[in-house]
This record gives C-alpha cells, structure tokens and sequence, in this order.
C-alpha cells in the first residue's frame, strides 16, 4: 500500500504545481522502515529533481515562469532538502540502497549541470560536493568510490573531485580528530584512481556536457584560446581546460591529504607510489621535501621507503640534503636483509655511492658495514652483499686497500668502530676486508664461490647485480633440491686467523 502511495505522490506531483506538497510527502516516504518503499522513494525523487531542474531551467532561459516567485524559491528550498536526503541516504545500512541513492545523487548532478550549461558552461558544484563527501565519509565498502571512479575519466569531474577532495579534507583537518582510518583510507583510493594527462589537447571529455569552446579554444596558449573564443562568440573556459589548472588542484589535494597522521599501511604504500604517479604531476615537486625528510627521519621500513622520492629531488631538483649520507648509512643494519623492499633499497644505494666525488672514506665505511652486516645475514642477504661490495671497490680505487692490506702492518685487531653512527669516524680505511674471507667456508657453495670475485683483477668490468637481487631464500632452495645431489655438507672447521686477517689479492 505504502508502495502505491509513493508511486501515486510522485505522479501527483509531476502533474501540476498545485500537487507540489507531494514532494514533502515523498521525503517522508524516503525515512520509513520497510527498504523497499525507500527505494520507491528515492526513484519518485530522482524524477521530481529532474522536475525541478527543468522548471528552473525554463524560468532561467525561457522566462515561463517569474524566478522570483514565492513557488521558484520553494523549488530551489526543496531542491537543497532533496540533494540532502540522498546524500543521508548514502549512509543506510543497506548497501544497495545507499549504491542507489549515490547514482542518483550522481544522475541529478548530471541533469543539473547540463541544465545549468545551455548558455554558459557551469559546473555544479555545490551538488558535486555532496558526492565527494559521501564517497569519503560512508563508503565502508568501496562501493561508492567505485562509481565515482569510473567518471574520473572525464575531465571535469577528475578537476572538481580533486578540488573538492581537498576541501572535504581540509575541513576535516579543522576538526581536529585527523579523520578515521576509513576516511583516509577513502581519499587515498581516490588519488590513486586519478590519472592525470599528459597534456593539454587531452583534455577533451567532459560529462557536463563540453566547455563553450571546446576543441577550438580548448587548445593553445591562453592568449590563443581567447582570441579563438572571440571569434566564435564562445566564452572560454581557463580552468577545466587548461592542464596547469589540473596539476595545480593535483599538488593540493595531495598536500592536503599528506598532512593528516596517516595509518602505517597507507603511509608505506604513499611513498611506495609517489615517485612514479604523483611527483612527475606536480607544479613545483619541491613541496614534498618536508614530508619526504621528516620520513627518511622516522627510520626503519618507512625511511627506506622514502628513498625513492628523496632521490627524485635530489637528482632533478638539486634538494641539499647535508646529512643524507649519514642517516642512510644508520639504516644499514641487520633487519635490512629482512625488509620487503631489500632489492629496491640496494639498487638506490648503488645509484647513491656511484659518483667519484664521494671521499674514500665514506664508501669504505659502507663497504666495511656491509661486509660486517653479511657474518650474520641469510645467504641470500651475502650474495647480494659480496658482487655490492666489488662493485664499489672497483668503482673507487682509494678503497682497494681494505683488499691488499696485509697481516704484517701491526693490524692486531679490527679497528673499524661498527656502532659508530658517523662514517666519518668509523676508522673503515684503516681495516680489511676479513669478514668476506670467512665466507669462503660458507656451507652454501652458491656464497662460498662469490669470494672469487674478489680474488679477481679489480680493473675488470662491474658485475651485473641483476643477477643476484632475485636470490631469495625459496629461490635458493628450489636451485638447490633441483640438482641430482641435494647433500649440503658444511665446513664447520676453523678458519686460520692469519689466512683470515691476510687478504692478499694480486
């Protein structure tokens, strides 16, 4: 009966002006128990929306009706009433209805914009805003933000999230609660859907319709792009055409997002990311560096994490960063054989200690933490180790005397200082190389053979570490049981102190 009732309001009030309290009575409908005369009442709520936009339409083009009239302004009042009702609706506890009421929040949007653009393009804002709060604030699912994603293809709607995102957040951030892991997490999917363009002739798909102008005036300089809309009579659209604007609202909806506490599993996957897709994006990428130091200062996991992003700026935007040397070289410690992102993190340690300018002493302190480092790391943390560590000798010969110093030179006892947290003063020139000699007696012949290569003239060409980032543990297993004879027998005798200490390579 209530279903019938719904259904007999909306036609009422499609009907005549005169019916037009059944709007009210459909609002009431939208607020009952029973799911199915909700969804009856948002579908009654979509037509009367698009009722009402096409009277407003008509007062604004054709003048049917005075916009001034008591009955156009309660039109507009309950317009407002209806986008809010569906946003509320956003958050019911059934999930098919609140996928309904977003969609049609979403179809209104579109009505409305498209209404709005007849003589001059405008974007709905204000109804667009209830759709990026929705899909932060009581998207649990990621039902919502799905939908919306799949509109981030259009131009418009990509420039308005991204303005929009940034607003939702910053009035959250003004709250003071730093919003709840949901909503965090929510705002970081949205980035991460968005893929910005390259440049600026493509930025041709708009789904409120197309900007006056488009294709002709969309193009160009801004200088162009005006004299073109003269021309045409055709206003110009400077901001949801012009790619600057786009990177410009990009850079502050991720800055905005970047300065909430974020949860540790959004953090690492932020700078896992950032280089690649949202730093080449970026009007000025130098207002990373404080949240890609402050970072690389936390240590552990998210310090190694932040390494890709520091380097960017690093190398493209001559970022002066006087104790970098010093913090990468604390994060060399026994639990970096162990991280998820061990291959990543070696091959930017190998970019970072490739220049000649670097002092001898500094890349030997290096050299000698990793080699100290191997004596009780997996063998695939050595295998990796000994080919880094040739490498670096070769690529710096004033390092080639932790090689060839001899027994004889009154080296009694190791004088490189390993908790010594500044390379400077760690005394690595004055040691040897003995730790990579003991791996000669390593149970494992895939990390007792690397010792060769030292053994090597050290004028050859460097190793390819390629071919050993990959050697995980089950790598090395599976290598290892595949041979017809799987019998590992270790060498558990004494290495002699001299042969230990007398590193001689010729």
């Amino acid at each position: 009966m209530d279903l019938a009732a719904v259904k007999a309001k909306c036609v009422d009030f499609l009907a005549s002006p005169e019916n037009a309290n059944a709007l009210v009575d459909i609002l009431e409908f939208s607020e009952n128990e029973d799911n199915s005369v909700v969804r009856a009442s948002i579908k009654s709520l979509k037509k009367a929306c698009k009722h009402l936009i096409d009277t407003e339409r008509e007062a604004v083009v054709g003048k049917v009706v005075d916009r001034e009239s008591a009955y156009e302004t309660w039109i507009r009042e309950k317009y407002r009433v209806c986008l809010r009702r569906f946003f509320e609706l956003t958050n019911h506890e059934n999930s098919s209805l609140r996928k309904l009421s977003f969609e049609s929040l979403l179809k209104v949007c579109i009505e409305e914009g498209r209404a709005l653009s007849q003589e001059i393009y405008t974007f709905p804002v204000e109804t667009f805003q209830f759709i990026v709060r929705s899909a932060t604030h009581y998207d649990a699912t990621g039902d919502l933000i799905q939908i919306l994603e799949e509109n981030l293809r259009y131009d418009d709607v990509r420039y308005h999230t991204l303005r929009e995102l940034k607003n939702v957040i910053e009035i959250e951030m003004e709250k003071g609660s730093g919003g709840s892991v949901s909503f965090v997490t929510n705002c970081f999917r949205l980035l991460q859907s968005v893929e910005m363009p390259s440049s600026g002739s493509d930025l041709t798909a708009f789904l409120i319709g197309s900007p006056p102008g488009e294709g002709e005036c969309a193009v160009g300089t801004r200088k162009k792009r005006r004299a073109v809309a003269r021309k045409l009579a055709k206003p110009v659209q400077d901001k949801v055409t012009v790619l600057l604007e786009h990177r410009r609202s990009f850079g502050d909806a991720w800055l905005a997002f970047l300065r909430f506490p974020l949860p540790s599993s959004v953090y690492k996957r932020v700078l896992v990311s950032l280089h690649k897709t949202v730093m080449p994006h970026l009007v000025d990428p130098k207002v990373l560096i404080d949240f890609l130091t402050d970072s690389y200062n936390i240590g552990g996991s998210v310090s190694l994490l932040a390494l890709n992003g520091l380097f960017v700026l690093i190398q493209e935007h001559n970022l002066d960063y006087p104790d970098f040397f010093v913090k990468l070289y604390a994060l060399l410690d026994q639990s970096i054989f162990h991280a998820k992102y061990v291959t990543r993190f070696f091959r930017l340690l190998d970019v970072f200690l490739t220049s000649s300018h670097l002092p001898a002493y500094l890349v030997a302190a290096f050299i000698k933490r990793l080699a100290r480092l191997s004596l009780t790391a997996p063998p695939s943390g050595i295998i990796l180790v000994i080919p880094f560590i040739c490498n670096l000798i070769k690529r710096h010969p004033a390092c080639r005397v932790l090689v060839h110093r001899k027994t004889d030179e009154g080296l009694d006892c190791d004088p490189y200082l390993m908790n010594e947290a500044d390379p400077a003063k760690s005394n690595a020139l004055k040691s040897s190389l003995w730790e990579i000699m003991t791996m000669k007696c390593h149970y494992l012949p895939a990390v007792s053979s690397l010792v060769a290569l030292l053994e090597q003239p050290l004028d050859k060409p460097e190793h390819d570490m390629e071919k050993h980032v990959d050697q995980t543990y089950d790598h090395l297993f599976s290598k290892a049981i595949g041979k017809k004879s799987t019998q590992f027998v270790p060498r558990l005798h004494s290495t002699p102190k001299a042969e230990i200490l007398d590193l001689q390579i010729h």
